[in-house]
């Protein structure tokens, strides 16, 4: 191994996303178990695609080299996944058959429904977090132009969730306009506001005040593309 790699190593440890990971991956699994005014505002900060993205891209920022970038990029949101469906295995009973009584057994259909889930994710996490990992190190050290491109991009990516369910709540629903509908908004609104709150942060630190026509193009596009992305991935996750 290179000298310079066995440096950056050493000077952020791999730790640093293992922990990122493992806290985020235990604070979505805690959020089931709260009260449900605290979790309106908890959830869209741990358990969103906007606030998984957020903490990849921003751990993956802190190495100097792509290979590193990447790396942290994907053992952040392997993490995440792993020990949220460790705890759900382990801590759970949702996965049980007849739990709520003391002569519950053993359901193999909940089990593998974990398992597939879990494998899912993983998966997904891997090729999310590979390429976040990318888009930070392009970020950190490119040229002002580019760099804001990619944060348009990456950020946008953030947004795409929050985006969806809006739309999808004004145009598609069907529903009743309760009162689930209005927290899925509001919901949505705050993924929106932690993107906007990452956007804010890279644009502060990179010093790309004077790039926000490319910013908001790149973040227009981004989002349109997500979005056309993001329907098929809902509808497969409904499913699992």
């Amino acid at each position: 191994m290179p000298a310079a790699t066995i440096q950056q190593l050493f000077r952020v440890p791999l730790t640093v996303p293992l922990l990122a990971g493992g806290g985020l991956g235990t604070a979505t699994f805690l959020v089931d178990l709260i009260p449900e005014f605290l979790a309106f505002f908890i959830t869209p900060v741990v358990s969103s695609a906007a606030a998984w993205g957020a903490v990849a891209l921003l751990v993956a920022m802190r190495t100097e080299t792509r290979s590193f970038a990447t790396l942290f990029g994907v053992a952040t949101l392997c993490s995440s996944t792993a020990t949220y469906y460790l705890l759900i295995l382990v801590l759970s009973q949702r996965w049980k058959l007849g739990a709520e009584t003391e002569n519950f057994t053993l359901s193999h259909s909940g089990i593998l429904s974990v398992v597939a889930a879990n494998g899912f994710w993983l998966l997904l996490s891997i090729f999310a977090g590979a390429t976040l990992g990318v888009l930070a190190h392009a970020i950190r050290s490119g040229p002002p132009a580019r760099s804001a491109a990619l944060t348009g991009i990456t950020t946008g990516m953030l947004a795409t969730e929050g985006t969806y369910t809006i739309i999808h709540v004004s145009f598609i629903w069907v529903g009743p306009l309760d009162s689930f509908t209005w927290a899925r908004i509001q919901t949505a609104s705050m993924q929106l506001l932690l993107a906007g709150l990452v956007l804010a942060l890279i644009v502060t630190t990179r010093k790309l005040h004077h790039t926000w026509a490319v910013l908001l193009t790149s973040f227009i596009a981004s989002i349109s593309v997500g979005i056309a992305l993001w329907l098929p991935l809902a509808e497969i996750r409904q499913s699992l």
